[in-house]
């Protein structure tokens, strides 16, 4: 579903459903270039630090922060963002 790339599907689709793009005014093109770049470091041959695993990670992240109650409410949009960018970089 994601043409095998998780990290950037996942990673995409958060930032845009959560309106992080728009409230960091992030330009698109260069965000997917830079998801594509920091996927392409993690190595498949990598059985547990691969970009399955971060993409796990950014939705364990996803669902503290909405579930857990920081968003919305306690944590501003930058601090979301710095969230989800920590999750993406990780390993």
């Amino acid at each position: 579903a994601s043409g095998g790339r998780p990290l950037s599907a996942l990673g995409y689709w958060l930032l845009h459903s959560t309106g992080l793009i728009t409230a960091a005014c992030l330009d698109t093109r260069k965000l997917v270039r830079f998801l594509h770049a920091v996927e392409g470091c993690y190595h498949p041959e990598n059985r547990y630090h691969n970009s399955t695993h971060a993409a796990d990670v950014l939705q364990t992240v996803h669902a503290c922060v909405m579930r857990g109650g920081l968003r919305p409410g306690y944590a501003d949009p930058l601090s979301h963002l710095a969230l989800y960018l920590a999750a993406i970089v990780h390993d």
